[in-house]
């Protein structure tokens, strides 16, 4: 990995949430909200993005801790906002805070780990 900026390093990305992004699309009818899982998808997606312009050609990341709250619902139809810092690096280990809102409130926050990983290595090692 090519050196990473000054920590803490923060970017805000602004993603668009709609049905399929449910509760009541994963197959829990009635529940019209995003998704839990689909909001932890969002946060992984940020942090990765946070640290992909820093990566040499064979690098990677893959999660390996997730820890958040869950603290108000988000509608499908309006943006949610999720802001990823990258607070901590230790060797190969990538420690995230994320905070994901909408309309000004707080829906989820909490701590992500990610490991830097050889993607060649990681492929080799996935294939059956």
């Amino acid at each position: 990995m090519k050196q990473l900026p000054s920590l803490p390093f923060s970017k805000t990305y602004t993603r668009e949430v709609s049905f399929e992004h449910t509760a009541a699309a994963l197959g829990n009818p009635g529940v019209n909200v995003v998704s839990t899982p689909h909001l932890i998808g969002e946060i992984e997606f940020a942090c990765t993005y946070n640290v992909m312009p820093f990566y040499d050609d064979d690098d990677a990341t893959v999660g390996t801790h997730v820890c958040i709250d869950h603290l108000a619902a988000a509608v499908p139809g309006t943006p949610i906002k999720i802001e990823a810092t990258l607070e901590e690096v230790d060797r190969r280990r990538l420690q995230f805070s994320a905070t994901i809102t909408q309309n000004g409130t707080v829906i989820m926050k909490g701590r992500h780990d990610r490991f830097i990983v050889s993607k060649a290595k990681f492929e080799a090692m996935s294939k059956p």
